[in-house]
C-alpha cells in the first residue's frame, strides 16, 4: 500500500500552465468577478506531510488556490476521502476562494468495506545528505477521479 520514490513525481502541464501565468501577466492582473469565465483544475487533492507539518497540495489544487489568489474564477474538481483530512482539504479550499462543487466526497469502495483516504505524501529528509525521497500512501481516492 506504501510507494516510495526518490524524487518527486515529475512537474505536470498544471504546474507548467501556472509558471507560464507568472510569467506573462502582471501579479496586479484582477479579472471580472462578473465574467463568466471560469478556470477548471482537475486532479489530485492530497496532503503533504513535510517536517513542519501537513500542508494542502497536490499541482491542481495549487494551482486553483493561486489563480484564486488573482481573483480569477476557479473550480476544481477531485476526489477526496470520508476523513478529517478531506473534509479539512475542501474547507480550506473553499477559505480560499476556490469552488469545490465538483469535488467528491464519497467513499469509492475498491475492495468490500473499505473506503479510500484522503491523498497523502511523507517527505523524508536524510539527515546526512539533507536528500528528499517521498512516501506515498497509494491507492489513495484522488486515484479513481
Amino acid at each position: 500500500r506504501i510507494m516510495r520514490t526518490p524524487k518527486p513525481p515529475t512537474i505536470t502541464s498544471t504546474f507548467l500552465f501556472l509558471v507560464f501565468l507568472s510569467h506573462q501577466i502582471p501579479h496586479t492582473l484582477s479579472l471580472s468577478t462578473s465574467s463568466s469565465s471560469r478556470v477548471l483544475c482537475v486532479g489530485e487533492t492530497l496532503w503533504d506531510g513535510l517536517p513542519l507539518g501537513l500542508f494542502l497540495g497536490g499541482a491542481p489544487t495549487n494551482v486553483a488556490v493561486h489563480l484564486s489568489e488573482l481573483n480569477v474564477p476557479v473550480s476544481v474538481a477531485a476526489r477526496v476521502g470520508p476523513d478529517r483530512l478531506g473534509s479539512e482539504a475542501t474547507r480550506r479550499l473553499k477559505s480560499r476562494g476556490v469552488d469545490t462543487s465538483l469535488v467528491q466526497h464519497h467513499p469509492f469502495l475498491y475492495k468490500k468495506d473499505e473506503a479510500l483516504s484522503t491523498g497523502l505524501v511523507v517527505a523524508e529528509i536524510d539527515e546526512k545528505t539533507r536528500d528528499a525521497s517521498y512516501v506515498f500512501d497509494t491507492p489513495a481516492a484522488w486515484d479513481y477521479l
